[in-house]
């Protein structure tokens, strides 16, 4: 990535809700996480632009910063829309109990290679590649009947779609599906536990099982171009589970602006990249957006009165840079009001005049909405606050004097932080 930044811009579809974040309730996915310290400071790894990035996940980056659509290397990792795949005509029409057929454990039930296909959201042609390559095939057979997946099957194959999903190679993922102790979910349990989502295996010696979480004591970690691969395999598969799985992790291990540069805007770069190529997946840009808010939303917010006021410029709908900003800023500790997409100018003004904060940033994605007059009206007020800053590639390239321009996601949390 050439920057964490705030301000490029990308294509987005119409409606996208990339483009559109107004539309995308800011409320707290299932569950608070907790992150790491803030990332280092200016000048590190983690400082890309707040420009760039920030662009790139609102609507279309740079070729510096946007990622490369992901690309598989075989049945196992290739991705497109979910689709509902089958293995024979009557495969197509067939759900539920008319799929199945009685397994050996009581309650169990064994599913078809098309119904099996569908529970996993993957093609049967997948099923088949696992199964020849891997195997994690159908182990019911009866005479004169195709095989069946069973309970124990299916427990295996979501090892592997989960960890193919995160990044890991097909050949360790199926090591580790076939190695793992099975142990069915408690009456109840909940499917998505953001607590408890399982770090993907680390490369093993030959003939041994990928090492997990448990094995010595270590958390495996894994790079950031798996991570954001996975990411965008999963929200082509429109797979809400393995999204919210893959954010939580990388937010667990990582923290804010590593999970935000390495892994979000990249696979939204990616998803935009597709639009732009094919004019469709504007499902995938709502729902991939929708997820990345639910859980920089659900970073606990620190107690004490918010001094840092961020808000979108006035009919400016983009509005996932101050998302990942407000996130940056309450795991380091700084309270903020985050008032979203489409401020006017005038109601800024007045939350200003009823809140008093220390420092206001303006966003703007785009030249239509980048008037620098927002700004110097704040600058003009009586007491204004001691910083005001401009966010985003809509703002011209000179700005007023007393306009502090903000390029990058780590300087922001820095500067913000001081205020």
């Amino acid at each position: 990535m050439a920057g964490e930044a705030l301000s490029a811009e990308i294509p987005t579809s119409p409606g996208s809700s990339v483009a559109s974040s107004h539309d995308i309730p800011a409320t707290a996915g299932p569950g608070a996480v907790r992150t790491g310290p803030v990332a280092a400071a200016p000048g590190g790894p983690s400082d890309t632009p707040l420009t760039d990035a920030t662009a790139a996940a609102s609507g279309a980056a740079d070729d510096a910063s946007r990622a490369r659509p992901a690309t598989a290397t075989d049945d196992a990792s290739r991705t497109g829309p979910a689709t509902a795949a089958t293995d024979s005509p009557d495969d197509a029409v067939r759900t539920g109990v008319a799929d199945a057929a009685p397994a050996g454990r009581a309650g169990d039930v064994a599913l078809s290679a098309g119904a099996a296909a569908r529970r996993l959201g993957v093609a049967v042609t997948t099923l088949r590649t696992w199964h020849q390559r891997y195997g994690l095939g159908p182990s019911r057979h009866e005479p004169g009947h195709h095989r069946r997946y069973t309970a124990e099957d299916m427990d295996r194959l979501q090892v592997m779609q989960r960890l193919t999903t995160q990044g890991v190679a097909p050949a360790e993922a199926a090591a580790w599906a076939r190695s793992r102790p099975l142990t069915p979910p408690e009456p109840g349990a909940a499917l998505y536990d953001p607590t408890a989502v399982a770090s993907p295996p680390t490369p093993a010696a030959p003939g041994q099982p990928p090492v997990g979480p448990a094995g010595r004591g270590t958390r495996p970690t894994r790079g950031p171009a798996p991570a954001a691969r996975g990411l965008t395999r999963a929200a082509m598969r429109l797979d809400v589970r393995g999204m919210r799985d893959i954010l939580c992790s990388t937010l667990h291990d990582r923290g804010v602006i590593p999970a935000w540069t390495e892994v979000m805007v990249p696979a939204l770069a990616a998803i935009g990249d597709r639009y732009e190529a094919t004019r469709r997946f504007v499902e995938v840009e709502h729902l991939l957006s929708r997820a990345v808010t639910e859980i920089l939303a659900s970073v606990p917010h620190p107690a004490g009165s918010p001094r840092v006021l961020l808000a979108a410029a006035d009919e400016e709908q983009h509005t996932l840079p101050l998302e990942a900003l407000a996130a940056a800023l309450a795991e380091g500790g700084v309270p903020s009001r985050l008032f979203g997409a489409r401020v006017p100018s005038q109601a800024l003004l007045d939350a200003i005049a009823r809140t008093g904060p220390a420092a206001v940033v303006l966003w703007s994605q785009r030249p239509a909405t980048g008037i620098v007059t927002q700004l110097t009206r704040v600058r003009d007020i009586p007491h204004p606050p001691l910083v005001i800053a401009a966010a985003g590639p809509g703002w011209p390239h000179d700005l007023p004097s007393g306009i502090t321009r903000l390029t990058g996601l780590t300087e922001a949390v820095h500067l913000l932080a001081t205020v």
